[in-house]
């Protein structure tokens, strides 16, 4: 796991480390190594970044010509799922902090603010869980295991097992509905808005009267009978997340 910190201040990347170094003990298992590399600007960091290969980003805003906003920009543009946690001694840029949907946004001296931090870290350490959740399922000749952010939803409307559906293209399984639910149940991103039709809310882009918009453009339609239980179950997951 590669955790990047960028700041100009030694002082206040190494008290980051320190923060981050109290948090993971005891949460991460020993055979997962935490790699920690530290940039004392914007510049300097963006010059190594790459799309993915960062698990969490450590991000000072005020820096000196490229600011970490700045660079925070360029970064989402890259890669949308990155996570990035600001520091500042300033709350004039929180709400600039939204529009690149960061994980925190934390005042300095971070030891003064370590619970908002640890937080913070909650809630990055809950979307690398979900990232990295698969299904495993079996095809008439391999089993194939699909990562669950992949998955824009799967149905088993004209036979007795289920469909996978991805973002450009479909699996055919041998599993029963029954299967996927079992591997499913856990995870609170699924939601049966349909008659054994189960749709990833995290790849909706918009929810219509009938039905769900999703991200590649495809519509998925709402149960009459339960539209409003989905609804407000898709509310309360755009509220929780």
């Amino acid at each position: 796991m590669y955790i990047a910190i960028v700041d100009d201040s030694n002082t206040d990347a190494m008290q980051a480390r320190e923060l981050l170094q109290k948090y993971l003990a005891g949460r991460v298992p020993s055979n997962i190594h935490i790699y920690y590399e530290f940039f004392s600007s914007a510049e300097a960091f963006l010059q190594h970044f790459t799309p993915g290969y960062y698990d969490i980003i450590i991000l000072d805003i005020y820096m000196y010509e490229l600011t970490g906003m700045e660079a925070a920009r360029k970064i989402v543009a890259l890669d949308e799922n990155c996570k990035i946690i600001f520091l500042t001694t300033s709350t004039e840029h929180l709400l600039a902090g939204y529009a690149v949907h960061a994980a925190g946004y934390i005042l300095k001296p971070l030891a003064e603010n370590q619970e908002q931090f640890f937080k913070a870290l909650d809630y990055c350490f809950s979307k690398i869980k979900l990232s990295q959740a698969v299904l495993t399922v079996h095809t008439v000749t391999v089993p194939v295991v699909v990562p669950m952010h992949e998955l824009y939803y799967l149905d088993c409307q004209n036979s007795r097992f289920v469909k996978l559906h991805l973002s450009n293209h479909e699996l055919k399984t041998t599993n029963t509905y029954q299967d996927c639910l079992d591997q499913l149940q856990q995870d609170k991103r699924f939601l049966e808005c349909y008659h054994r039709l189960l749709v990833n809310m995290e790849q909706i882009k918009v929810m219509q009267e009938d039905t769900f918009l999703m991200k590649n453009d495809e519509a998925i339609p709402i149960s009459r009978r339960k539209k409003n239980e989905v609804k407000q179950a898709y509310l309360a997951y755009l509220t929780e997340h």
